[in-house]
């Protein structure tokens, strides 16, 4: 049994409930971690990929000070805050749009999140938080990400791409910005500096 335990400077800022629904949380990811070492299929890889990003959305709302230690406390406090923007439109295109059986079918675009708008929306330019995102991608750059594997003594590099110059109709592919594996690498990596 796996048994995920919140650091003390953390556990300190929160209530017994609290402690205990992060906790069960991060063993959750960490039984899914466990799970999808053995798993090849993409529709299997796909369905945990969707829980992982409920996990990290629920845990998300119980609210505590991180602090990170060492050189290189900005660049963590950046990858943090680039993964939780990026966990959250991931999460919204998949829980609004449930189309999709692999990581590699899903596509978004500007125009297609307006399905989701209310005629009184559309009137008032009020578009969504996927459509925000996807206008925001236009002034990021994209972000390369080290990721350090256990077995391995030189890190690991991938990067997210964001899609630069969206049409309203230009389909913007998940695969395009970061493929399915390396989504998995990532999120593995950074849960504890999540929490």
């Amino acid at each position: 049994m796996i048994i995920a335990t919140l650091k003390e400077n953390v556990k300190s800022q929160l209530n017994e409930h609290q402690i205990n629904f992060v906790e069960r949380g991060l063993n959750r990811v960490l039984e899914i971690q466990e799970t999808l070492k053995t798993v090849k299929n993409s529709e299997i890889k796909f369905f945990y990929i969707k829980e992982l990003f409920i996990l990290f959305a629920e845990m998300e709302k119980v609210k505590f000070t991180r602090s990170y230690e060492g050189e290189q406390e900005e660049e963590i406090k950046t990858t943090v805050q680039n993964l939780k923007q990026t966990i959250a439109f991931y999460r919204n295109v998949v829980s609004h749009f449930p189309f999709y059986n692999t990581w590699s079918e899903i596509w978004i675009s500007k125009e297609y999140t307006k399905a989701l708008q209310s005629k009184h929306q559309l009137e008032q330019n009020n578009f969504g938080s996927i459509y925000k995102y996807l206008a925001a991608c236009e002034n990021m750059t994209s972000y390369t990400y080290r990721v350090k594997l256990h077995q391995k003594d030189e890190p690991y590099i991938f990067t997210l791409r964001y899609p630069k110059n969206i049409e309203e109709d230009t389909k913007i592919y998940f695969k395009d910005m970061v493929n399915e594996d390396e989504l998995l690498m990532w999120l593995f990596d950074l849960t504890p500096y999540l929490y």
